[in-house]
């Protein structure tokens, strides 16, 4: 298992903050460009960078509404009981043991048979490259961080988050990175960058410009097909550590286009992206293939009027980003796509939008102010620089 000392916070909860219902809740995130170069042990030993968003689907009525609450892909509740329950999307759980994102949280944290019910509401589909299991874990880390220690404790210990997802990640053996959890908890399109000197600390830069042109644009098609996210991930660090010379130019290849792509976001240069995702998804491929039949089908429909395109996560399946001409030819072939492929669901994506929110009172209630919100970019900036050990 590939770890570091910075990953594990040493805390150890006790007697709850909260004696009321504390909820959690979180986007999904999509990444464009230098996902692969996350995941240890690569950015052990070079400068890594991803760029990714967090992600809101709205279907074909426009309804944008995840799980419970507005925005949100996953819910987590966590409320005083007499004994230890979870349910999930409304179902109770029998076997909580046979969760595994479940079991090495709450191994990692040492909690056994806590006075504590779980209400979980995911409405990220398994298998889909949109960063489910990190995003799970870092809403059920943070939920019990935010009843047991306070919200403010949690706010302020952000990066203690991020690598303790990172090691619970390890743990359960799928070989996960950093970019998941940061593209879920941190709101907007954004740059995020680890150089080898300090691996644990997260440069994170935020897109001002572009995301409205790249919404207009955009289609985000979810093929129904699940990847295998770790076996992709255990192949790809196996061919890293064996220094495969494909392997190790393609990784170092992303993690540029990634800053790249960046700028070309920021100077409205969306089909100079829309080429460069392409590009470095043709390039990953090349390493591991992400190639599904349902793309070349999309390929032979639309022939020219798609500019870039990739999918989402390891690869190997689950949702397609398609990034079209102009906003009209997306709207003629998107009638066309929930047609001709009955199979798949067709949205349209809000790239850009809030990240993680933390509530007091449980999901599905009237809420008022969240108690913290991730949507201050300067504060989460200082805030996770400032806890880099």
């Amino acid at each position: 298992m590939y770890t570091l000392d910075c990953w594990r916070s040493t805390a150890v909860f006790a007697e709850p903050t909260y004696s009321v219902p504390i909820t959690i809740t979180m986007p999904a995130r999509f990444d464009f460009i230098g996902g692969w170069t996350d995941t240890p042990p690569y950015f052990f030993d070079n400068v890594s960078c991803v760029l990714n968003a967090t992600l809101v689907l709205a279907n074909e009525s426009g309804h944008t509404s995840r799980g419970n609450i507005p925005g949100a892909a996953i819910t987590v509740t966590v409320r005083p009981s007499e004994r230890y329950l979870v349910t999930e999307n409304n179902r109770l759980l029998s076997d909580i043991s046979s969760h595994i994102v479940l079991a090495k949280t709450f191994e990692f944290l040492t909690l056994e048979s806590p006075k504590v019910s779980i209400d979980i509401t995911n409405s990220i589909p398994h298998g889909s490259g949109l960063g489910g299991s990190s995003l799970l874990t870092a809403s059920l880390l943070g939920a019990l961080t935010a009843y047991y220690r306070g919200v403010d404790y949690l706010q302020a210990h952000l990066s203690d988050l991020v690598n303790n997802v990172l090691y619970i990640e390890q743990m359960m053996g799928s070989g996960g990175g950093w970019q998941d959890q940061i593209g879920g908890l941190f709101p907007g399109v954004k740059l995020i960058a680890t150089n080898p000197e300090e691996p644990c600390c997260y440069s994170i830069d935020y897109l001002d410009r572009g995301i409205n042109l790249l919404n207009e644009r955009s289609l985000v098609i979810d093929t129904r097909m699940q990847r295998k996210a770790k076996r992709i991930l255990v192949s790809i660090r196996q061919k890293y550590v064996d220094r495969d010379p494909l392997t190790v130019r393609t990784l170092a290849a992303i993690a540029r286009n990634a800053r790249l792509g960046f700028r070309l976001l920021a100077d409205l240069d969306i089909r100079s992206f829309a080429e460069l995702l392409s590009d470095s998804w043709r390039m990953v491929n090349e390493v591991e293939s992400g190639s599904v039949e349902v793309v070349e089908r999309l390929r032979s429909h639309c022939r020219g009027d798609i500019i870039g395109m990739k999918i989402g996560g390891a690869g190997g399946g689950g949702f397609i980003l398609v990034i079209f001409e102009d906003r009209e030819r997306k709207e003629h072939h998107c009638r066309f796509l929930r047609n001709e492929f009955p199979e798949c669901i067709v949205y349209d994506p809000i790239f850009g939008d809030e990240g993680m929110a933390v509530y007091s009172g449980a999901a599905g209630e009237a809420h008022s102010q969240p108690l913290y919100r991730a949507t201050e970019m300067q504060a989460l900036r200082c805030s996770v620089h400032h806890n880099c050990r």
